[in-house]
Formats: structure tokens, C-alpha cells, sequence
């Protein structure tokens, strides 16, 4: 009997032995999945070294510098325009430095915006180790900061790239005078997370999103626009922030609202390579409108409702467009865009079907580069 009862112990033993193994070892993960240390190395690659500055492009520009809540120094570029309509403060994406982002004060500048590049806390020359926790607070302050040169924050409009997306949310939020936002490549950690990790990861991905700092919540910062004008550019080829992203947050912002959804156009910095002509138009008439007050002749969908039809859906849409040619695009689950192009100006309903179920419906007008006036060389 004690033979026996000995080993039945063991064999318990025995069995325990995996289990504890397997538990310490999925504690462990979580463990390291909810530490800053771990989120930093996941979502941030900064370069201390800058390739390019303004000077290359023949852009006029002054070193800045300021601090940041903690106390670091925060380095960036301020480049002035000649007659300013207003101001833009650019939060980058998650790697590289400013060194990258050139081409945007370049075409702002000449739309007539002073332009404030920065880098967070612990990239390019910024002081510091990058760190989720200090994104936020290194945005207010650059926010802050280019509010005490231009001198009112109603002349501020945020632009953010990737990352930088739902930190300009943030400011959206946290600084109500903030005049517009503009959104490239929209960022939602949750999203992007289960995107990439798949049924295999969901519980990885759900202890990652749950955990990530709670001043980064797009969703619920995008509300608070109120609004003040948004515009949203994507593309529909872009494999490293999902569309279907996009059209979640689209979806949640109060109007005035736009969203160009850019066919065969990736990641950054493929939009305003690929779309070199027409992107800094958009962008330019936006910002005259957020600042000029002038007519930003985008279309508006009115409404939209889905239906159920066999394996898919019919999307009907009513869009009222002041200008053509419209581009209206549905964008699904499954992350792709379903089209109709060159649509002319006026109010009228739009059909498409699709095959997974439609998450929003955008509409837009492709601005093209202004004609050279007679004469002009």
C-alpha cells in the first residue's frame, strides 16, 4: 500500500511538474508584455543620426529647442513661411527622427504655414531614452511651445504621421484651441496589434493593448474635435497601419470630416512621394480653409446604410459633392477599399457591393497641381 500511495504521488508530481512549468511561463510573458521596457522595443526605432536637414532643401530654418514635463531637452527645426496663414506642428511616426519629414515643411511652408518639426524624448538630438510614457507629454510641449512663437493656439493646426496619429489625437483633446488635424497613416495600437498577430495572438495582443498607456486612446480622443475641421489620408495599400483602422476612427470623429483613402499608395513615406503633386494641394486648401475660412470643395457623405446581400453587402450611400470628379470608396473588415471613380459633382446616391461587412464610406476629390498663370516660367 505505501508502494502504491507513493507512486500515485509521484506520478501527481509528475503531472504538476508541465503545468507549473507552463503557468510560471505565461506569467512571465504577461509580465513582460505589460512593461514599458518591452512595449518601448516594440513600438519605437529612433536614430540619433539626422541624413538631412532643411538646409539641403534650400529651406529657411532656426534650431529650436525645449523642454519637456521631465525636464529634457527636446530638439526639432522651426521653419517660418513668408506671409503665414497659421501654423503646423508635426508629431512623426515611431522610427528614424525629423531628418525623415523634410517634405512636409517644404510644401506647408510654401501653403503658407509655419511648420515646427520635433523630435520626441530620446530620438535625433532630443535628450533621453525614447519611452511610450513620454510621447504625449514631448507633444503638448512642442504644442506649447510653437503657441508661444506664433501667439495663439487657434492658429495651430497637428499633423501626425503613423504614431504620431493618435498623439495628435491627444492634443486634440488636451488642447481644445488646437484649430484642425490632420491624420496620415492612422495609428491604432489595438488594431494594428490584432492585425498583425493573427487568431494565434489575440491574447498576447489583447494584454498589449490593454496595458499601453491610457493618454493613447484615439477613439475615445477623437471625439473631442468638436468640430474643428479633420482631415484623414491613407492608403489603400498600406501594410503596416491597416485601413480598416482608419475606417474605425473615421467613423467615431464628429463631422466637418474628410478621408482620402490614396489608390496603390502604401505606408509613409509612400503618400506624399507618390502623390507629390496633388497631396500638398489638398493639404494647402485644407489649411486655407481651416484658417482663411475658404471654400474646401470635398464632397460630404450625407448618409450611408449596409444590406445583406446572399454572401455579401449593398452599400448605399447619398454623397453631396460641390466639385468632381468624386471618388467614393467602401472600406471593409478585411481591410480593402471597394471603388467608384470619377462621379460628377451634385447630390445623388451611390450602390456598391461588397463582400465583407462595410465599416464606412468615404468620398473625395483628387486635387491636381494649380496651373502656372500665362506667362509665368
Amino acid at each position: 500500500m505505501a508502494a502504491e500511495a507513493a507512486g500515485a504521488k509521484k506520478k501527481a508530481s509528475s503531472l504538476r511538474k508541465p503545468a507549473l512549468r507552463l503557468a510560471l511561463f505565461l506569467v512571465l510573458v504577461a509580465f513582460l508584455l505589460t512593461t514599458e521596457l518591452c512595449h518601448n522595443h516594440l513600438f519605437l526605432f529612433p536614430s540619433a543620426k539626422i541624413e538631412k536637414t532643411p538646409a539641403d532643401y534650400q529651406l529657411a530654418f532656426e534650431d529650436i529647442a525645449f523642454k519637456n514635463v521631465a525636464g529634457k531637452r527636446l530638439a526639432g527645426w522651426y521653419c517660418p513661411a513668408q506671409d503665414p496663414i497659421g501654423a503646423v506642428v508635426l508629431n512623426h511616426g515611431n522610427a528614424g527622427n525629423i531628418g525623415g519629414y523634410i517634405d512636409y515643411a517644404r510644401c506647408l511652408t510654401k501653403a503658407g504655414l509655419n511648420v515646427l518639426l520635433y523630435d520626441y524624448q530620446g530620438f535625433g538630438k532630443s535628450e533621453g531614452g525614447a519611452s511610450i510614457s513620454s510621447l504625449v507629454g514631448d507633444a503638448l510641449a512642442a504644442f506649447d511651445y510653437l503657441d508661444s512663437r506664433v501667439g495663439g493656439a487657434e492658429k495651430i493646426a497637428v499633423l501626425g504621421v503613423s504614431l504620431g496619429t493618435p498623439i495628435s489625437c491627444a492634443i486634440a483633446a488636451q488642447r481644445p484651441k488646437a484649430a484642425a488635424v490632420i491624420l496620415e497613416g492612422a495609428f491604432l495600437p489595438d488594431t494594428e496589434l490584432y492585425w498583425r498577430m493573427g487568431t494565434i495572438g489575440t491574447p498576447v495582443a489583447y494584454i498589449i493593448s490593454k496595458s499601453l498607456r491610457p493618454d493613447i486612446r484615439p477613439e475615445r480622443d477623437i471625439a473631442a474635435l468638436n468640430g474643428r475641421p479633420l482631415l484623414m489620408v491613407h492608403g489603400d495599400s498600406d501594410r503596416t497601419t491597416p485601413l480598416f483602422g482608419a475606417a474605425r476612427l473615421y467613423e467615431k470623429a464628429p463631422q466637418p470630416k474628410w478621408l482620402w483613402v490614396m489608390e496603390g499608395v502604401g505606408h509613409f513615406p509612400n503618400p506624399i512621394v507618390r502623390k507629390h503633386d496633388s497631396y500638398p494641394q489638398v493639404l494647402a486648401a485644407f489649411l486655407r480653409h481651416v484658417f482663411l475660412g475658404q471654400d474646401f470643395d470635398q464632397p460630404e457623405v450625407k448618409s450611408w446604410a449596409a444590406t445583406r446581400r446572399g454572401k455579401g453587402w449593398q452599400v448605399e450611400a447619398r454623397i453631396q459633392a460641390p466639385a468632381g470628379p468624386v471618388g467614393v470608396a467602401v472600406i471593409t473588415k478585411d481591410n480593402k477599399a471597394v471603388r467608384k471613380q470619377s462621379l460628377p459633382a451634385g447630390s445623388y446616391d451611390v450602390r456598391l457591393e461588397v463582400q465583407s461587412p462595410p465599416l464606412t464610406v468615404s468620398a473625395f476629390v483628387e486635387l491636381q497641381a494649380e496651373e502656372p498663370e500665362s506667362g509665368a516660367r
